[in-house]
């Protein structure tokens, strides 16, 4: 809350994806926009009964909004998010 106050918005948010490989707490996450840079890391994941890995994934939100996301490398599996079961339409 701290830097939302000081720095004036938040750049990085929790999201909820698929990808269709095996992922695992701390993978690294990178995105087109900033080419090696990781963009996110993986928090939690759990392979998903419809294929893949479900995870929660903290990412930039200009990488989520701008480009695909990718999985380990910026070559990697692309990410497919999926919307947050509280979240509000």
């Amino acid at each position: 809350m701290a830097r939302a106050q000081h720095l004036g918005r938040v750049k990085r948010r929790t999201f909820l994806a698929n990808v269709a490989a095996v992922a695992a707490a701390g993978d690294n996450l990178y995105s087109e926009d900033l080419g090696d840079q990781a963009s996110g890391m993986v928090v939690n994941s759990e392979a998903s009964p419809d294929g893949g890995h479900d995870l929660l994934a903290v990412v930039q939100t200009a990488s989520r909004e701008s480009s695909a996301v990718h999985l380990k490398s910026p070559e990697g599996p692309v990410l497919r998010f999926l919307p947050l079961p509280y979240a509000v339409a």
